[in-house]
């Protein structure tokens, strides 16, 4: 599995909040005679948790219900904070697709289905689109690793692009960016273990301040 190491290091602040999953429609046709060219995303987080020294994956998919010609798609790793290492695979996938920065992948043409169904080709995972119903998206992996002395951050910058084109070349090719906003949280245990040094501090200066308190007394005793 090879990494990429980014070069930039974009930062942000906000609240921290949990990440949902979030269905983008960004379908999009052009017609040229019987043929309809079309690319339908999900991005499934737009908010990532992730401890310092520690990773975390989250999905893309892509899906092809109102084309009918196959997509053909370059997913790849754009930006992230310098020294964070992003993996992008495809479950399933064949020798070669696995651990890049860098994934080719197709979206073959498809309709949407009332009920849920088996999604049988390895990669794929069902999905629900409100108002449509559902589909077997084509997944990516989008595996994200954090230095263990990254600091701590409410919110840093992540995104992953994707090219769509069309085999019969009739419509221009579509670019995507996913965008997502990445909470680095302390170690955990750098936070016990500074709990603990603090923890003893204050009870050494406890003990200090008790044995002043007995020799005022003992001189005022006297």
């Amino acid at each position: 599995m090879t990494s990429v190491k980014s070069r930039h290091r974009p930062r942000g602040s906000g609240a921290l909040m949990v990440a949902t999953m979030v269905v983008a429609f960004c379908a999009t046709n052009v017609s040229a005679d019987d043929s309809r060219y079309s690319l339908g995303t999900i991005q499934y987080d737009e908010k990532l948790e992730i401890v310092a020294g520690s990773q975390s994956t989250t999905l893309l998919g892509f899906y092809n219900i109102d084309g009918t010609v196959p997509v053909r798609l370059e997913v790849f790793f754009a930006e992230a904070p310098q020294g964070w290492e992003v993996h992008l695979s495809c479950p399933g996938s064949e020798s070669g697709l696995s651990g890049t920065d860098r994934l080719s992948l197709s979206a073959n043409p498809s309709e949407p289905y009332a009920e849920s169904p088996d999604c049988l080709l390895p990669g794929q995972r069902v999905a629900y689109l409100p108002g449509r119903g559902y589909v077997c998206a084509d997944i990516v992996e989008i595996e994200v690793s954090v230095p263990e002395d990254e600091a701590y951050s409410e919110e840093a910058a992540l995104s992953v692009g994707a090219i769509a084109t069309w085999d019969e070349g009739a419509a221009p090719a579509q670019e995507r960016t996913f965008q997502y906003r990445v909470s680095v949280l302390p170690d955990s245990s750098s936070q016990t273990t500074g709990g603990l040094h603090r923890a003893v501090l204050l009870g050494v200066g406890a003990l200090v301040l008790l044995l002043a308190g007995v020799v005022v007394v003992k001189r005022l005793a006297k």
